[in-house]
């Protein structure tokens, strides 16, 4: 091999390790530091994931109402005895089925209709709903 050949090579592989590093360098600080639109449009989107609550009135057997705010995977209940109650939704066949962890008190609702059980009685019965509203 002649002097010009080996200088040409040895100046071919210098360039390649500088584009090679370089755009090594480039992706790595792309990658670590992502700029703020991208950071932005991540948050936007989680947000819009997140499900409205959605509120409904229901009128019970009785003279007794429900007033239940349905959250992700929860409901929380007003009762027109003054309490306040906050049921995880639970595995069920048909319609929604919220409960505690023992099950001592139900929420099911299934379309306009909705009961309340608790220790196994009925308290809340024969509860519909009209209008249901965000």
């Amino acid at each position: 091999m002649n002097t010009s050949t080996l200088k040409n090579l040895l100046f071919g592989l210098i360039a390649i390790t500088m584009v090679f590093f370089g755009l090594r360098y480039f992706l790595k600080q792309n990658l670590l530091s992502p700029n703020k639109n991208a950071s932005n449009t991540t948050t936007i989107t989680e947000q819009s994931n997140a499900q409205t609550p959605i509120t409904a009135a229901f009128k019970c057997a009785n003279n007794k109402s429900i007033t239940a705010v349905f959250t992700d995977s929860q409901v929380r209940l007003s009762l027109s005895d003054g309490r306040e109650i906050t049921l995880l939704q639970s595995i069920s066949a048909s319609g929604a089925r919220y409960a505690t962890s023992n099950d001592s008190v139900v929420f099911w609702n299934k379309g306009n209709a909705a009961s309340l059980t608790e220790n196994g009685a009925n308290s809340y019965d024969a509860c519909v709903t009209d209008n249901k509203k965000n």
